[in-house]
């Protein structure tokens, strides 16, 4: 048989003994060099995407500053967040082995030694500037109640006490309304630090050095993508650490962030135990994916692997019935429904005495008044029950289209409920908005595979 350049000889062995052998001589071809190249369409929607994350990185940040057009920015957030969630999908197909492959060693090495250089950049930055953050802001309740909330959680745990109790140095009896997966992790800096804060910094680095893993190093193009988006997670790394000091010294969201950033890389690297842990550490610790989960394991199952399926299944049951049903949850269940009606009641108390801060936020609570508040939070339970089943919906009344960018379906049916759920959070503080945000990174990235 006459060998052909183009073809890899591996190919044409299989074809000798394949029953079908014009499907192998097809996928001989898709991974041939002569098909190894920049797809336009796939770089213009990777570019676009980055310009995307850039547009949402100044919402969450420097939009501060525009004071007369907190409406516009709430609008122009959604917009392209539901934008994000779409584009991908008019990317054109390539074969599975060109997916992370690399045309060119100088390529390969200038993407990742950028990668190497803001990585390291990264860690020195963050730990450097929260060391001189955390001692001029130290924690207060009164300022901020949230990680004084984590601590007491850990501090309860570790001395065997019941962990949801009210706690009355904070708020004379506040309720501990976070689940399991917001504090747990930080205990290891309770106990081995003077300042359970590290856990953030460590967290996000952790989250955000592992994505970079996955980003291709291939050629000169998508080195420039990649330095675009570097960018812009350096524009919101510095305001979260610099241009708002409050973000890192008081808040509890980076866990949130770093959980979402590990899920995108579970998508991205499609291993179903991987999904697994990372699903269940954001269930785990926001219900905002709840709905979500049995929609992609719908998908997963009928798309891709009813093997993955449960797999995917089971790594999340066993995760939410060791940490959150067995050790809390039979005890005391009717806590956690009182929780829910409690966060209501918290969110309506806010709006009466502090509307102002409504309007200066991201999001639409601010279009609804004190006497419309009910019907804010049945908008926010209509996009978390039923985006992700609308967007199961869709995808499969359209396979035919869609079905060649499947990968994209998980990141995409999830930052479009993350988007439609934000806008209508009953409580808009604005370090909630970066977790949406910075999930476009993972899209981005899985965009960049794709060029």
């Amino acid at each position: 048989m006459k060998r052909i350049r183009t073809i890899p000889w591996r190919f044409q062995r299989e074809c000798l003994f394949s029953k079908d052998p014009d499907e192998l001589i097809l996928q001989a071809k898709m991974s041939s060099p002569d098909t190894m190249r920049f797809k336009p369409r796939n770089v213009a929607v990777a570019a676009v995407l980055i310009l995307m994350f850039a547009i949402e990185a100044y919402c969450v940040t420097y939009y501060k500053y525009n004071t007369g057009g907190f409406l516009n920015t709430s609008v122009l957030f959604i917009c392209v967040g539901l934008l994000t969630a779409t584009v991908p999908f008019l990317m054109v197909p390539t074969p599975a082995s060109d997916n992370g492959s690399t045309s060119s060693k100088y390529a390969a090495a200038a993407g990742s030694l950028i990668l190497l250089a803001s990585g390291v950049a990264l860690l020195v930055y963050c730990f450097t500037t929260a060391a001189r953050v955390f001692p001029l802001h130290p924690l207060d309740y009164r300022i901020a109640d949230m990680i004084p909330q984590i601590k007491v959680c850990d501090e309860r745990l570790l001395n065997g006490e019941k962990v949801y109790a009210p706690i009355p140095k904070i708020w004379t009896g506040m309720k501990p309304t976070y689940l399991p997966m917001m504090w747990l992790p930080w205990i290891p800096f309770n106990v081995f630090s003077n300042d359970l804060r590290w856990t953030s910094v460590a967290l996000l680095n952790l989250a955000l050095l592992l994505l970079a893993t996955t980003v291709p190093r291939r050629s000169v193009i998508v080195a420039v993508l990649e330095t675009g988006l570097i960018v812009t997670i350096g524009v919101l790394t510095r305001f979260m650490f610099q241009g708002d000091p409050f973000f890192i010294a008081y808040v509890e969201e980076p866990v949130v962030i770093s959980y979402y950033l590990l899920l995108g890389f579970a998508l991205i690297r499609n291993k179903p135990w991987q999904k697994g842990v990372a699903i269940s550490c954001c269930v785990l610790s926001r219900y905002v994916l709840l709905f979500w989960i049995p929609a992609y394991l719908m998908f997963v199952y009928v798309f891709e692997s009813k093997k993955n399926a449960w797999i995917i299944f089971c790594t999340v049951a066993a995760a939410t019935l060791f940490v959150f049903v067995l050790p809390f949850f039979i005890w005391q269940p009717e806590y956690y429904l009182d929780v829910i009606t409690y966060y209501h009641d918290v969110a309506k108390l806010r709006l009466s005495w502090d509307a102002n801060n409504y309007s200066t936020q991201l999001g639409l609570a601010k279009l609804f008044t004190l006497d419309k508040m009910d019907w804010l939070i049945r908008l926010e339970a209509a996009a978390v029950v039923m985006t992700p089943f609308a967007a199961l919906g869709f995808f499969v009344s359209q396979k035919k289209r869609l079905v060649q960018n499947k990968e994209f379906f998980g990141l995409c049916s999830l930052k479009l409920t993350m988007v439609l759920f934000y806008a209508f959070v009953e409580i808009p503080f604005d370090y909630l908005f970066f977790v949406p945000a910075f999930f476009t990174v993972p899209i981005c990235i899985q965009a960049m595979r794709r060029c």
